[in-house]
Order: C-alpha cells, then sequence, then structure tokens
C-alpha cells in the first residue's frame, strides 16, 4: 500500500459488464464478501490497494460506479450506498427488504424460489417452517412500498414456487378528445 493514499473505506463496486463486481481490499473486508455474493455480484477481493490497481489496470480499468438496473433503468439498486431508488428517489425500505428486492431486481423476470429468497435476505441457516411466512411477509411490504411508491414494477407470486420481478409498461397517456368538448371549431 502506499503511504501517499488513504486507506480503503469500504466495498467499490464497478458495473461494466452487467455483472456487478465488488472490490474488496484487506482481510478485514473478507465478512462483507457473503452479502454481496448472495446479490449474484462477483467477488474480488485484493491483499491491498496496490496491488488491487495493477489488477484494475490489466482488466481495462473501471470507475468505481455502483448501480445494478433492473429491465428498462427504472429501478435502481445501488450497492455502494444499498439503497433502492425509482425516478432518483431512494424507497423507504428496511435492510431485510433491501437484499430481498436486489436480488428480485438483480435478474428481471427470473423466478426465485420461497428457499432462495430466504437464504438471500437471512443467509444460511437451517430451514424452519415459519420461512414460507416470512417470505411471504417481506415481500408483501415490499409489494405495498413499491405500489405506493409509483414503481412500475410488480412483485409476482409463481404459485407453489416463489416470486419475481416483472416490469409494468407505462399507462398510455389519456389525449383529451377535443372534438367532443366544443374547444375545436371546423
Amino acid at each position: 500500500m502506499r503511504p501517499d493514499r488513504p486507506p480503503d473505506t469500504g466495498p467499490v463496486i464497478v458495473d461494466g459488464s452487467g455483472v456487478p463486481t465488488v472490490l474488496l481490499v484487506g482481510e478485514h473486508a473478507l465478512d462483507q464478501a457473503p452479502a454481496f455474493l448472495r446479490l449474484g455480484a462477483v467477488v474480488v477481493v485484493a491483499p491491498d490497494r496496490g496491488s488491487l490497481d495493477r489488477w484494475q489496470c490489466e482488466q481495462g480499468g473501471g470507475d468505481g460506479r455502483a448501480r445494478v438496473t433492473a429491465a428498462d433503468d427504472s429501478i435502481v439498486v445501488d450497492l455502494r450506498k444499498h439503497s433502492i431508488e425509482w425516478r432518483d428517489v431512494a424507497l423507504d425500505i428496511t435492510e431485510l427488504e433491501f437484499r430481498v428486492l436486489a436480488a428480485l431486481a438483480s435478474e428481471p423476470d427470473r423466478a426465485w424460489s420461497f428457499p432462495d429468497l430466504r437464504a438471500t435476505g437471512w443467509g444460511p441457516a437451517t430451514p424452519t417452517r415459519d420461512d414460507l411466512v416470512t417470505v411471504r411477509s417481506v415481500v408483501q411490504r415490499l409489494r405495498n412500498k413499491l405500489r405506493v411508491a409509483g414503481v412500475l414494477a410488480r412483485i409476482e407470486t409463481v404459485r407453489g414456487f416463489g416470486f419475481r420481478l416483472t416490469m409494468q409498461p407505462p399507462a398510455p397517456r389519456s389525449v383529451p378528445d377535443l372534438r367532443r368538448s366544443g374547444s375545436v371549431t371546423t
């Protein structure tokens, strides 16, 4: 590590290929890797910042911007800020809701099983019979929050399996018929 450079303050996420890549520096950052892996990111761990810089140069660079988008770029999952935005406004969601929605948005239209969503949200643990109810509860809260925010996305139920995030097309704009209102003269 070069002495003129400040120590790394956290993960850097690069999205150059459609797959988010998380860059971690040092052994102290290893405990962050499982959470990013559960979100579908590729995780690169370097022993020091100099090694990471050399690796990035060999890979063609990267600007460290953290954006993963779903479908038509309407929902933005920002892994660095740990937020989900709709039309440049961050949604008010919990950490658990973030992990579940980020997973669903990482592959729009993919059907996620109940066990996969449970593992993504809560991490590895022994499955319990309450898991199904717990996952459904989080999804219901997310559905309500997306609806209230006006997000053009739906979390659909895949009967007997799990859930998927789908983007809805914007509603067509209604154009007033001026001929009926008497505003148009012929």
